[in-house]
């Protein structure tokens, strides 16, 4: 194929082929180009780009320089150091007794019918307990002389819905984690038994949101009128597109908004422009 193209050039004349080198010459450089583009996004690691360290190939990871330690002290605590232990629970759900069986000495037999010496060691584990909890609530319905037919109502505090506070709390906190709603409910089936379809934990989502609007305003009023406030703001990629969360903070309160540009004309937040962001300090 090529050197069809050369012989017609040939037969062409001399300015056909001046014509074919220009443009193989034109099609050279592209492609060495590309080349060097290829090397580059190729030798990128976290030493030399913005890439993060877990991207690097296992030919970067190999070149990195060893960790020097200054100090040249051992890792771990160091002598003399007091260490940190966790506290232990002061109402645990379950005690179990356990009694030794033989002497350590002698061999001879033990149990719970001897008295203890000193107070026992206690050890804890703590478990999470993967179990759903299902309530069922009857509803009765009694006749009265007159001949009427009544259906109890549910109590309050019983929710209108087949799922309770306890799920709709995990299925927000799972959601403000940037989890899916699909992944959110193959969590619950695989960690809990639980069956629910997303668009029921959407209508959970949704209500959840109902319920935070009071302590949403309780705490935007609280903001306002503190002494002391600040803010900040950071890009949120979510669902693969670039978004920006901004916080606003008080004493013992914090108030996030998710955005889609930054700046507070962008937020939903009551009153933002004239009581919040223009009299906070950065942090």
């Amino acid at each position: 194929m090529a050197g069809d193209i050369v012989d017609q050039a040939l037969d062409a004349g001399r300015d056909a082929v001046r014509a074919l080198f220009a443009a193989q010459a034109a099609r050279i450089g592209v492609l060495e180009a590309e080349i060097e583009e290829l090397k580059r996004l190729i030798g990128r690691s976290s030493n030399n780009s913005s890439l993060p360290p877990s991207r690097d190939t296992p030919e970067a990871r190999a070149q990195r320089p060893a960790k020097q330690r200054s100090s040249g002290k051992k890792q771990g605590g160091q002598p003399g150091h007091q260490g940190r232990h966790r506290a232990m629970v002061a109402d645990p759900d379950r005690v179990v007794e356990h009694w030794p069986v033989a002497c350590e000495g002698c061999g001879g037999q033990l149990g719970q019918d001897e008295r203890p010496v000193g107070d026992p060691v206690s050890h804890q584990v703590s478990e999470i307990i993967t179990r759903v909890e299902v309530t069922e609530h009857r509803r009765m319905r009694v006749r009265c002389d007159c001949g009427r037919c009544t259906l109890a109502g549910l109590p309050v505090g019983v929710p209108g819905g087949a799922f309770g506070p306890g799920i709709a709390a995990a299925g927000a906190t799972l959601t403000a984690a940037k989890i899916g709603r699909r992944e959110t409910v193959r969590i619950f089936s695989d960690l809990f038994g639980l069956t629910i379809s997303t668009a029921s934990l959407q209508s959970l989502l949704e209500e959840t949101s109902l319920t935070l609007e009071a302590p949403y305003t309780e705490i935007l009023s609280a903001l306002d009128n503190a002494a002391v406030r600040g803010a900040d703001e950071t890009s949120w990629p979510q669902a693969g597109k670039g978004q920006w969360l901004s916080v606003a903070i008080a004493e013992r309160m914090a108030l996030f908004q998710i955005a889609k540009r930054r700046g507070c004309r962008h937020l939903n937040w009551p009153r933002c422009g004239r009581l919040i962001w223009p009299h906070f300090r950065p942090i």
